[in-house]
């Protein structure tokens, strides 16, 4: 399986998971319970930071916070503890990410960067590369899912065979149910919205490329309309046809500059003597065309070789896993959050 660097649940406003858990489970289905946890003041960072620092977890998640002195506070909490600081930006002020230090910034700015002069904006891109910080923008979301035609996305989620998109057979049951919600809140002044940053967002990147921070592929597996695991082939095509990348850049995003960010490169991300054998063998150049990464005729995974025939079987073993067919991952109802 996956080599995995974990979070743990998402920091997030305890309003927000007050919220999602209040919302029966027939109107959501991922368990939030389990995959969230609120935080409501800064004196809560660091009993909670201390908590999951305890349990392993290898770097933080922050997605909503509840005021930028708790966000500082977590930011804190993190340092103390040696975990890396990662997650969204929605709620934050560009300047307090710079000064709190955070680590990774998911997805893009919002609202976008539009009322800085370029100047001021290249300012920032370098205040960041020399944090050491990383983006990891998920294109995809924009182009595969938001941006998608809502006919499209409604006939591969009803795909179960896989006619329509072939990558639609091997998903959970838990994962198309997620899917359905998302699909009921589809919104057209978002896709606006979205579609009106887009341009500002991909003018960024480019620019915080251009200043030296490092740009990485994700894939937000959750969202509708990214596929597990291959949307990362989906991702890297996008890095060289809206970033500018050339495909050798876009294939070190993914693996030697996503490597060194996580402190894993004296191990991983190049091939070198003494390092693990991970790899894919390809029958088709990527220097190329970056679509050839798709072309995969074997996979070495940490010095054992899988060919075609072998990943063939192990693509039919997800076909018959029992989880295609119910979901494994229900809702374990908590008490709310003030209680």
């Amino acid at each position: 399986g996956p080599r995995i660097v974990m979070a743990g649940p998402y920091l997030e406003s305890s309003e927000n998971v007050e919220r999602m858990r209040n919302t029966p489970p027939a109107e959501m289905v991922e368990p939030v319970e389990r995959t969230r946890v609120p935080i409501a003041t800064p004196e809560e960072a660091d009993r909670i930071v201390d908590s999951l620092a305890a349990l392993g977890v290898d770097f933080l998640k922050i997605r909503t916070v509840t005021s930028p002195e708790t966000y500082f506070a977590i930011a804190q909490a993190a340092d103390r503890v040696d975990l890396d600081l990662v997650g969204h930006t929605f709620d934050v002020a560009i300047e307090d990410v710079i000064k709190s230090g955070q680590k990774g910034i998911e997805h893009v700015f919002f609202p976008p960067l539009d009322d800085r002069t370029e100047a001021e904006r290249q300012t920032i891109f370098r205040r960041l590369a020399s944090n050491g910080a990383g983006i990891v923008p998920t294109l995809i979301n924009f182009t595969y899912s938001a941006l998608a035609p809502d006919s499209l996305v409604e006939a591969v989620v009803d795909d179960s065979l896989g006619v329509i998109e072939p990558r639609r057979a091997y998903l959970s049951r838990y994962l198309i149910e997620d899917w359905r919600e998302q699909m009921a809140e589809r919104d057209p002044a978002l896709r606006a919205l979205i579609e009106a940053v887009y341009a500002s967002s991909v003018r960024d990147l480019r620019a915080m490329g251009a200043e030296g921070v490092p740009i990485m592929p994700g894939t937000d597996a959750a969202i509708l309309m990214i596929f597990p695991g291959s949307s990362l082939h989906d991702e890297l095509a996008l890095f060289v046809s809206e970033l500018g990348m050339t495909p050798m850049e876009a294939i070190e995003s993914a693996t030697q500059t996503a490597t060194e960010f996580l402190g894993l490169s004296d191990s991983l991300g190049t091939l070198e003597p003494g390092k693990i054998a991970d790899l894919v063998v390809l029958s088709a150049d990527p220097l190329a065309d970056i679509t050839n990464t798709r072309r995969i005729t074997g996979v070495v995974l940490r010095g054992q070789w899988f060919d075609r025939q072998d990943i063939e079987g192990l693509l039919r073993q997800v076909k018959e896993a029992e989880d295609l067919r119910a979901n494994d991952w229900p809702r374990a109802m908590a008490p709310s959050v003030a209680e």
